[in-house]
């Protein structure tokens, strides 16, 4: 019985945490030591400087939201972008098609209140806790190239590195 109590109380903090914690846990930020547009320029070329990786779509997400009612939120940028043969090894099983949700690869740059930019994405090394097999297999690979891509943040003493991981 006591047993019993402690390990719901445990689980119950666990799911708590979680909870509380869920952005975090699902999604890198990190602090742009450029300004919106150069972060925005310098994301588009690295994604493109790698082979077979190209942006495909950029979405002024700011400008959506005043366009269709909303209010002012600053500036968002979305940057979709894919790469082919690495989608096709992912998608090619039945059984993988329904993560397509995850897909394209989204980067996402915003100003906050505090003027810095910043640059946020989903955290690949999460999906690499709940994958296995041949999936497992592909989203390294994919988490290797997007740390490549982010790579443009690390050569300067400015950016904060911390979290820079797919």
């Amino acid at each position: 019985m006591i047993i019993t109590i402690v390990l719901t109380a445990a689980i119950a903090v666990v799911l708590m945490y979680v909870r509380v914690r869920f952005l975090d846990l699902m999604v890198k930020e990190i602090r742009s030591p450029f300004d919106f547009d150069e972060t925005i320029a310098r994301l588009t070329s690295s994604i493109g400087s790698r082979k077979g990786w190209h942006v495909f779509n950029v979405v002024d997400q700011g400008g959506e939201i005043i366009r269709n009612g909303g209010d002012d939120v600053g500036r968002i940028t979305v940057l979709q972008y894919c790469h082919g043969a690495l989608a096709s090894r992912m998608f090619l099983a039945d059984e993988r098609k329904k993560i397509s949700v995850f897909s394209p690869k989204t980067m996402s740059v915003y100003q906050k209140n505090d003027g810095a930019t910043y640059v946020s994405m989903m955290n690949g090394e999460l999906m690499l806790l709940m994958a296995s097999g041949e999936m497992k297999e592909i989203i390294e690979d994919v988490s290797a190239e997007v740390k490549t891509i982010m790579s443009v943040f690390r050569k300067t003493p400015a950016a904060e590195p911390a979290g820079v991981n797919s």
